[in-house]
């Protein structure tokens, strides 16, 4: 139940547990009665919105998910997956919400259909100088301009069946060319281990870092993950800092910052399942 819930909590989506295919009933109720207590004390940590600072976005769209499922899902899944594990910030692109994005590079994996509407906004997205990355087949039909990317494999489905075969083996390092072609413009750097997933977002008005720690963790055969060691946070742009740490099920500790030339970098304690970092 505590993986469930620190999977979920770390994604900012409501945890709930049941013991089956129904909302009746709990696996553990004095465990749930204590995690939903923590939730109560951290509420505004993990529930206020979460807002893009410099993201990488990937674009949803329920045309190509209508009709091509299967080889959508699984393209949009895998680059989801790599970004985290590479300790990208992303942000998932809709029809809805593209018109406002501001992020300076979009990803659109394996996007087959798309209305006329959809693609009068990606070529004046790409007309201002961003960037697109196009993965796999594509029906946007913007020609051959400069900062239009495109990779024929299906990177995300390839990544994807790579973490179904062997999830601890299956490493961004996979999806080299790719991970080269995103303009990154973050100023926050995380160093730590593929087997880390993290979302990065600004909440109340200070960036943060969630950390969600997968590393040891086997289907019906090991519940415990590897804690993980020497995770680092460094951030461009700030002088001195002040660091807060929060370990799921824990309570928050302030984390000294190291000064560099261009900025701060945080050491941050042991991870065992999760945890929440932030600045101001």
């Amino acid at each position: 139940m505590k993986n469930l819930a620190m999977s979920q909590i770390m994604a900012g989506a409501n945890f709930w547990d049941a013991p089956g295919h129904s909302m009746a009933g709990s696996n553990d109720y004095a465990m749930r009665r204590k995690i939903f207590a923590w939730i109560k004390a951290h509420e505004n940590t993990f529930y206020q919105p979460r807002t893009p600072i410099s993201p990488i976005g990937v674009y949803f769209s329920p045309q190509t998910r209508n009709y091509f499922a299967d080889e959508f899902i699984a393209s949009y899944r895998g680059i989801l997956i790599l970004l985290m594990q590479a300790h990208l910030e992303f942000q998932v692109v809709t029809p809805r919400t593209l018109a406002g994005f501001q992020g300076r590079t979009l990803v659109l994996p394996d996007v087959r259909v798309m209305s006329d509407g959809e693609k009068s906004l990606l070529r004046q997205y790409a007309g201002s100088g961003r960037t697109l990355v196009i993965t796999g087949e594509n029906d946007a039909q913007l020609g051959d301009a400069q900062n239009v990317v495109r990779i024929g494999e299906r990177v995300g489905a390839e990544y994807f069946a790579a973490l179904q075969k062997n999830f601890g083996a299956a490493t961004p390092d996979q999806a080299k060319e790719f991970l080269g072609k995103l303009k990154d413009e973050s100023h926050v750097r995380v160093f730590a281990s593929p087997l880390m997933a993290t979302s990065i977002a600004q909440v109340e008005g200070k960036p943060h870092v969630f950390f969600a720690n997968f590393a040891g963790l086997k289907g019906g055969v090991n519940p415990m993950q590897t804690p993980q060691t020497g995770v680092r946070v460094a951030v461009t742009g700030v002088s001195k800092p002040r660091g807060f740490f929060l370990p799921f099920m824990g309570e928050v500790s302030s984390v000294d910052g190291v000064a560099g030339s261009d900025g701060v970098t945080f050491t941050l304690p042991p991870i065992e399942k999760g945890a929440v970092f932030w600045w101001e």
